[in-house]
């Protein structure tokens, strides 16, 4: 995932990086990218706090107009910021969503090609979730600041809470990103992404 970003054709980034009280080698492999790369930043959190609060704490240290969001497991092909941002800035976009392709954990093509729509407003998003968070890019210049929801499925919160101000979200019909699904990951179970979805509508957005 850390190479995928440093591989970017566009090379105006930082890659804020939340180590969320991992078990494993993580701090070490980012510390290594991190003397190589000064755009590579490291940020331990206290405790295991979960996404929405991890991401919130890269956000708080954000300093660039453009916000995206990659996880651990996921990649972003090497044209993918270079292509977003140009047709942002061409087009005067607030946020934009691409194409996207389902990996295996050994990294092998499954399934067909994630398509998107041209664009999606708030209410359209509602009947369904099209924007693959590693897909995102936000410019908070026009949004305004945000932030996580802690709650299943943040993503799909935050996308709602940008739409409901009245923006809507633009498809880049380009197939840029590499979705990794991962076995006993948090969104893996079907079951458990339904109760999110179910929670969302019912606490978050007080659907009847």
């Amino acid at each position: 995932s850390i190479e995928s970003v440093v591989t970017q054709t566009y090379s105006n980034w930082e890659m804020l990086i939340v180590n969320d009280a991992s078990n494993d080698n993580t701090v070490e492999i980012v510390e290594e990218f991190a003397k190589k790369d000064f755009r590579v930043r490291l940020i331990n959190n206290e405790g295991d706090h979960g996404a929405a609060h991890a991401r919130n704490k890269a956000l708080e240290n954000a300093k660039g107009d453009y916000i995206a969001f990659l996880d651990s497991d996921d990649i972003w092909l090497p044209n993918k910021l270079e292509e977003q941002v140009t047709y942002m800035e061409e087009n005067d976009l607030a946020f934009t969503y691409t194409q996207y392709r389902r990996i295996d954990e050994q990294g092998n093509s499954i399934g067909r090609l994630i398509d998107v729509p041209n664009s999606v407003s708030y209410r359209q998003l509602l009947k369904h979730n099209v924007i693959g968070c590693l897909t995102a890019v936000i410019d908070r210049r026009k949004t305004g600041d945000f932030h996580m929801t802690d709650m299943g499925y943040d993503d799909f919160v935050l996308w709602l809470d940008i739409l409901r101000r009245g923006f809507k979200a633009y498809g880049i019909q380009k197939d840029l990103a590499r979705y990794r699904r991962v076995q006993n990951s948090l969104s893996y179970s079907w079951t458990r992404a339904a109760r999110w979805v179910w929670d969302i509508y019912r606490k978050k957005e007080k659907l009847s």
